[in-house]
This record gives structure tokens, sequence and C-alpha cells, in this order.
């Protein structure tokens, strides 16, 4: 009895300490900052730098850009001002120069969300969901939520700031 009890007031201790300790949990999740183009964009194009598992990522965050209503759909990237980017490697900045599609091995363990200055090619945002292929289209929607989510407390934000 003397060492179940002992057992328990020193595993107890031990594992407060490795739920707490973990890479992340004591930490705030920091914030992304919100580039100005971003919140002066109109205009948005989806594409999808995938392989036939991610396909439907457009598809599916599609509703999600659309119940936004903060940015007009361009028809082509040519047209866009943002470009909101599926994919399953990060960005390499080379949107517009590369010859066809993301080549780079890949598992299809990460669903990442890039936006992109249409014009210029430079990410502006990005996050990622590590759901696995089997969510990628929850993941995709869920991503187009993370950045509205960030978008509108970042313009919530600047209204509560005192003017000068």
């Amino acid at each position: 009895m003397k060492t179940n009890m002992l057992a328990r007031s020193f595993l107890l201790p031990l594992i407060a300490i490795a739920v707490f300790c973990q890479p992340g949990f004591a930490k705030k999740r920091e914030r992304v900052p919100i580039s100005p183009k971003i919140l002066q964009a109109k205009s948005v194009f989806l594409d999808c730098d995938c392989r036939k598992e991610m396909a439907g990522s457009v598809r599916s965050a599609l509703p999600e850009v659309l119940d936004w209503g903060r940015y007009q759909l361009a028809r082509d990237r040519n047209h866009a001002d943002l470009i909101f980017l599926f994919s399953m490697n990060p960005y390499l900045g080379d949107y517009f120069t590369r010859d066809g599609p993301d080549r780079r091995p890949a598992i299809v363990d990460y669903t990442i969300l890039t936006v992109i200055d249409g014009h210029t090619g430079e990410a502006l945002w990005s996050s990622w969901k590590r759901w696995g292929y089997m969510l990628v289209s929850r993941a995709s929607r869920a991503l187009v939520r993370d950045l509205r989510v960030a978008v509108e407390g970042k313009l919530h934000l600047d209204s509560e700031s005192p003017s000068r």
C-alpha cells in the first residue's frame, strides 16, 4: 500500500511535467503577420500543386472562399491579386518561374495553403494541417477558415487602434 502511494506521488508530478513541457503546450501559438497586400487584394485564384490524392483541395476550399465573400474569383492566375496555392510541399517562391507542377517527392501527410502575391510570386502567408490524405478536403477548408480568422482579426485590431 505504501509502495503504491509512493509510486503515485512520484509519478503524478512526472506526468504533469511531461504534459506541460511538451513543445507548443505552454507557449501561445504565434500569430502569423498579415501582409497589407492580403488586406488590399480584390481577387483570388485557387490553385493546387497536387497529386491525385490532393486534387479535391480547390473544390473543397471554394465554398469557404465564396462564403467569406471578401475576394472575387479570378478566371485565371494572370488576373488575380492573390493566389491560394494548396500543396504538399513548402512553397519555394517559384510559382511563376517553374516549368510545370512541383516534382519534389512528397507524402500526402500535410496540406499546405500558401497565399501568393499574384503579381510578384511572393509568399504572403502560409499555414498547414498535418491531417493525412484522408482529410485533405477538411484541411483545405480549415486552412481557408484560418486565413479568414487571421485577416478579420487583423482588421478588427486595426479598427480598435487609436488614430493619430
